[in-house]
């Protein structure tokens, strides 16, 4: 293990025993979290590998939006566990979706934005195999409130309003509400997944206003 590897190492275990660590992990998501900064640091002990991190904060105009307690639900970016693979996603053109915001930005499965009353992003899980298929991709601590055919530049495609509990070891007991728009093919699913962050009502015309721009394969 080179000295860089060790001083990741050491870095990863000292913020697993911090306080500090331990505030950002709370909130709808927390369990991932702590799995993740486990897996991590074994896997820089045993294997001396690199590893690949989700972004943890999203940027929109100079301003930051933390994303270190989110967990994606019933989707990873590991590849066997139902989504594909960062290197995968690269190569092949199944994995190659996009969305371009009205302002020319474009938001891709490993950049996340933040636009008016959203945060966006994209997923490619597996294709679901049971009924009914959105449930599958939702995850955990959801309840439909409702779900719809919308017509998008990709489709027709499912539009499901999700509100999203806190699990229970988070302190709080606010839930989240999330717009999916969901697209499926023979192999994958295709989703738009917008976290409301302000005016729910305003939040589901700017996400049928985003699916007049949204790449997906075919």
């Amino acid at each position: 293990m080179d000295n860089t590897l060790k001083v990741i190492v050491v870095m990863v275990m000292v913020l697993l025993t911090t306080k500090s660590f331990m505030v950002i992990a709370r909130g709808k998501r927390q369990s991932l979290v702590l799995a993740l900064a486990f897996v991590l640091t074994g896997s820089l002990m045993v294997s001396g590998c690199s590893a690949t991190v989700r972004p943890t904060s999203v940027s929109n105009a100079g301003n930051s939006l933390s994303l270190a307690g989110r967990e994606s639900g019933s989707v990873d970016n590991v590849k066997g566990e139902g989504v594909a693979g960062i290197h995968d996603m690269q190569a092949n053109p199944l994995f190659r979706m996009t969305l371009t915001l009205p302002n020319g930005q474009i938001v891709t499965r490993d950049h996340p934005v933040t636009w008016k009353d959203i945060l966006i992003w994209l997923q490619i899980p597996s294709l679901p195999t049971q009924s009914p298929r959105y449930a599958e991709i939702l995850g955990n601590h959801s309840t439909v409130l409702s779900h719809s055919t919308v017509s998008t530049s990709a489709g027709p495609a499912t539009l499901v309003l999700n509100k999203r509990t806190p699990p229970a070891a988070a302190q709080s007991t606010t839930p989240t509400y999330e717009y999916w728009v969901i697209a499926y093919r023979s192999q994958y699913a295709y989703a738009i997944e917008a976290t409301v962050i302000g005016d729910r009502l305003k939040a589901k015309n700017e996400v049928m206003e985003l699916v007049r721009n949204w790449q997906v394969p075919q």
